[in-house]
This record gives C-alpha cells, structure tokens and sequence, in this order.
C-alpha cells in the first residue's frame, strides 16, 4: 500500500477517535438532539459502541506501517457486522429505530470512508 493510503487511514482512525470521545461525552445527554430520546439501557449501548469506534480509530493510529491496511481491513468487517446487527432493531423496534438506523449508517459511512482512504 501506497504511503499516501497509509497516512490517509491514519487520518480516519484519528477521526474516529474523535468521534468516539464526543460520543463518550455526549450519550445520555438531554441537551444534545440525537441522545436526547435515548433511555438509559440505548444510552450505555451508545457509550459502548463510542468505546468501539476509540478502540477501531486506535488501531488504524497506532498499528505499525505494515499493518495498517489490515487493520482497515478488520475494522470494515467489524463495522459490516454492526450494520447487519441493527436490521432487526431497524425493522422490529418502533423505539430503537431511529437509534439503529443511525448507528448502523454510522457503521456504513465508516466503511466507505475506509475505502476511499485505502485507495488513495
């Protein structure tokens, strides 16, 4: 992989730490529109996954050169099983719909990001 795709996974992973920090911070907060619905089970589930995306954005930061575009790689499957998890909430839970559509195109934007990044 090209040093350019390495940097720009890199710059991902940064990104995603971030997200993850500002979701940490901001899940169970009434005060923020896209946590203000969510009960206290939704809202340490958002917590969770704020941990995943830290974890997933460490990895691609902190991975050595030569395993980073594995890493991206692992991180997409991880991010394309969550997605698939969220159907059932998406189709059977007029309550956690919202919650899972959104996370689960957060997972696929992920995705897509990762792959951009990968080919540059």
């Amino acid at each position: 992989m090209s040093s350019p795709a390495r940097q720009a996974l890199r710059g991902v992973g940064a990104a995603r730490v971030v997200v993850g920090v500002a979701t940490l911070v901001a899940a169970g907060r009434d005060d923020v529109p896209i946590f203000d619905s969510l009960r206290r089970p939704a809202a340490a589930a958002a917590r969770v996954l704020a941990v995943r995306d830290l974890v997933q954005g460490a990895a691609l930061v902190l991975t050595p050169e030569d395993h980073v575009f594995h890493a991206a790689r692992t991180g997409s499957a991880i991010d394309a099983l969550h997605a698939s998890s969220m159907a059932p909430l998406v189709a059977f839970s007029p309550r956690y719909r919202r919650a899972a559509t959104l996370s689960a195109a957060s997972a696929l934007m992920w995705i897509a990001v990762t792959a951009i990044a990968r080919r540059s």
